[in-house]
């Protein structure tokens, strides 16, 4: 076998090597992007559910009351003087 032979079986399996790790990367980086869809997805839907209220409004509420108790309650906070916060 001659130096020739060598480097170039030498640079076949470097080659090899590199597109295999890129392969691993890539899948990652895919299943990454899928879990980032799924979440940004969930977001979107919070959002409509939250602008459903704007259709149903509490009576002497504005929307914008309604809007920043809905959103209080999704980050998990205790909104005082609704009903269903006061443990009453």
């Amino acid at each position: 076998m001659s130096a020739h032979d060598v480097a170039a079986i030498v640079i076949s399996v470097g080659a090899l090597a590199l597109s295999g790790w890129n392969f691993v990367r890539l899948g990652r980086a895919r299943r990454e992007l899928d879990a980032l869809e799924i979440r940004v997805l969930e977001i979107v839907w919070r959002e409509i559910d939250a602008d459903a209220v704007w259709k149903a409004p509490e009576p002497n509420k504005t929307y914008a009351a309604q809007r920043s108790r809905l959103a209080a309650k999704r980050k998990g906070a205790i909104v005082w003087g609704q009903r269903e916060d006061t443990g009453v």
